[in-house]
């Protein structure tokens, strides 16, 4: 039998922002800790921290995304942790100018990346 989650939920940040959400899919479990997430769909028990941005993207179950990360754009697998300060972005044209990687295909930021799984 599978645990059932409480409702989605957004909270205040220790630094006192405000978790929002608009035009997305949230499901339960879900929190949103002063980040936000527009045009989005979050499954299951995914958590958003403190001034992280996440826009026409899709999380998959139990996904974290660290404070002040930047996911435009996104297809997030399950059980990823996308570390504090990370900016990951699927490349458009008019993009080019920002994101180290013009051609084609899935951007890091200048940062290099690491996504760890949970388990």
């Amino acid at each position: 039998m599978k645990k059932q989650l409480p409702p989605a939920r957004t909270v205040s940040s220790s630094t006192g922002n405000e978790g929002i959400f608009i035009n997305s899919i949230i499901s339960n479990g879900v929190i949103i800790s002063g980040g936000s997430v527009h045009n989005s769909i979050l499954s299951p028990d995914v958590h958003i921290d403190d001034d992280a941005t996440v826009a026409n993207s899709i999380l998959f179950d139990h996904v974290q995304v660290g404070k002040g990360c930047k996911l435009h754009n996104c297809i997030i697998d399950k059980h990823v942790k996308v570390p504090a300060e990370q900016k990951l972005a699927l490349i458009r044209s008019k993009m080019q100018s920002v994101l180290p990687f013009p051609n084609r295909g899935l951007s890091l930021s200048q940062q290099s990346i690491s996504l760890q799984s949970k388990k």
